[in-house]
């Protein structure tokens, strides 16, 4: 089963939800990944984030302000 978070942030403009198509977006959101890296050190590299996320081991949700992609989470569970 796929999670399926839906939302909309508190202001009601960003819509976020589970995006399933991880290929179709990982190019989009690998910039991201490498800032997010970069900036606090963690010691993994964009295609562990890739890998956990086809794997099923983490989800990804992105957020669209109408049809404007303005960012993304990945979630793992523990």
């Amino acid at each position: 089963m796929l999670p399926q978070i839906q939302g909309v942030s508190s202001d009601g403009v960003i819509s976020w939800g589970y995006e399933p198509d991880i290929r179709g977006i990982f190019a989009t959101i690998r910039p991201g990944i490498e800032k997010i890296i970069a900036s606090n050190g963690e010691p993994f590299v964009p295609e562990d984030v890739y890998m956990a996320l086809i794997s099923g081991a983490a989800s990804l949700y992105v957020g669209y302000r109408g049809d404007e992609y303005t960012g993304f989470a990945v979630l793992r569970g523990i």
